[in-house]
């Protein structure tokens, strides 16, 4: 069950303009995304990268921070295992710029102090990318859960 929530989550962020539009290409891309985690490959890795290439523009478009969040997704892939960021595109060049911890968006991406609806994506893209919980935990510390008026601290 938790899997199915964390899929629908990152799922629900990545396509949902996409789906507005038609564009199932970029919703198997958002998808492939969610379940890298399970089943980290180089190959699936390379296929991602490609993916990020051909769709940064549309997610650019969408003005939604994906084309972020994708970033720092191949980032995190990037740094785990060791693997080249070989990607051409915008999203490639902002995975590079986080890999290697210097410029604003790196900052920003690393300061866990500063929080907005965009960190939480960010966060949920590392797990998706790593399988790393500590990102959950962090998503977790701004969770407000609805039964019985319970607040999580």
């Amino acid at each position: 069950m938790p899997r199915v929530l964390f899929a629908i989550a990152l799922l629900s962020y990545f396509v949902h303009d996409a789906r507005a539009g038609g564009n199932e290409s970029l919703e198997k891309f958002g998808q492939q995304m969610s379940y890298f985690y399970l089943n980290p490959t180089k190959q699936n890795y390379d296929q991602l990268q490609s993916g990020a290439d051909r769709f940064a523009a549309a997610m650019a478009n969408l003005r939604n921070k994906s084309d972020v969040s994708t970033a720092v997704f191949l980032a995190r892939i990037s740094q785990k295992y060791n693997w080249d960021i070989t990607g051409k595109s915008n999203i490639a060049n902002m995975a590079r710029q986080i890999k290697s911890q210097h410029g604003e968006l790196a900052k920003y991406v690393e300061n866990d102090q500063l929080v907005d609806p965009a960190k939480l994506d960010i966060w949920w893209s590392s797990f998706f990318a790593t399988g790393e919980t500590k990102y959950l935990s962090k998503i977790l510390r701004y969770a407000e859960p609805n039964a019985g008026g319970l607040r999580m601290t």
